[in-house]
């Protein structure tokens, strides 16, 4: 702390702070003012050579906080309208974007017992940063936080545009964190040329070793054509298919997926399909992120079943 300003304006009955100061070496200015006769407070606090800012105003009426915060970092601005009463806060957003992004959020939050209901909505999004495993997310999951007893939380995440991807279009993901049990319920992934890609029921599991997802999926499929066109499938294995369940186990630390109960409109598979799946499944060389692979294991399958 390099400056430090009190005043007290006796005529208006105002309350005033100015601080100089660095923070994590991060240096900053804060301005702080209290009304006493209008029950109301006004932060600023500003770091031009890192661009933050945050102001925030609040108004104090019958134990009822009314706020509105405007938080700036470089490019982005998270505008959120709040009320806090004891121990309840609802709030949503106004004017918002991150990175050029427009934004909206609302959600409320109970804080004892702790528990969280939030949509957040985005203009657009980058599929691959989204499910990054190495991003804030997918380590704040890994620490294991959100597997505690006495917590609730449910955030829906959803988007009209994905950006830079050919074969998604949409998307709505549901994270649920109930009494230490994780999952991703009734989440989905359009595509307005193949289908709707959906997870109905699926649970994440946390342990020493590993982060593991295991869920079931069902695609209901629009345009067998394009979807045959999309995994360049030989003509002579194509069939008009309407609908494809399966089982997935993915693990976040190994990067590795399993396939289990393939189902093409319902019928189960035959011991020869299972066997393709045995071996894919106990492979080393695949990665969810290799396409090139996938695709084969998909021609592969419905060449059998074609057959």
């Amino acid at each position: 702390m390099s400056n430090l300003h009190l005043f007290y304006d006796n005529s208006k009955l105002l309350n005033m702070i100015y601080l100089k100061g660095e923070v994590f070496k991060i240096p900053f200015k804060l301005k702080f003012n209290k009304d006493l006769i209008n029950n109301e407070n006004n932060f600023l606090l500003n770091s031009k050579k890192y661009k933050i800012k945050i102001k925030n105003k609040t108004n104090y009426k019958k134990k009822i906080v009314n706020g509105l915060n405007d938080l700036s970092i470089l490019n982005s601005r998270l505008i959120t309208d709040y009320k806090l009463k004891k121990n309840f806060l609802s709030f949503k957003s106004f004017n918002s974007q991150i990175s050029n992004n427009k934004i909206k959020y609302n959600g409320k939050l109970n804080l004892n017992p702790f528990d969280l209901t939030l949509d957040i909505s985005s203009q657009k999004i980058n599929l691959m940063k989204l499910f990054n495993t190495n991003s804030l997310l997918f380590e704040f999951i890994k620490s294991g936080k959100l597997f505690h007893d006495n917590l609730n939380v449910a955030i829906s995440f959803s988007s009209p545009d994905i950006s830079n991807n050919k074969i998604f279009d949409s998307l709505k993901v549901n994270l649920n964190a109930i009494n230490g049990e994780i999952n991703f319920d009734s989440s989905y992934i359009l595509s307005n040329k193949i289908g709707l890609l959906k997870s109905y029921s699926n649970e994440l599991i946390l342990n020493k070793d590993n982060l593991i997802f295991n869920g079931d999926f069902n695609l209901d499929i629009k345009n067998s054509d394009y979807f045959f066109s999309f995994f360049q499938t030989s003509k002579k294995y194509r069939k008009p298919i309407k609908n494809i369940s399966f089982n997935l186990t993915f693990n976040f630390f190994k990067n590795k997926f399993k396939i289990n109960n393939f189902k093409i409109d319902n019928k189960k598979p035959g011991d020869e399909i299972e066997g393709v799946l045995n071996n894919f499944n106990l492979s080393e060389d695949q990665q969810i992120g290799n396409l090139i692979i996938f695709k084969n294991l998909v021609n592969n399958l419905f060449s059998i079943y074609s057959g």
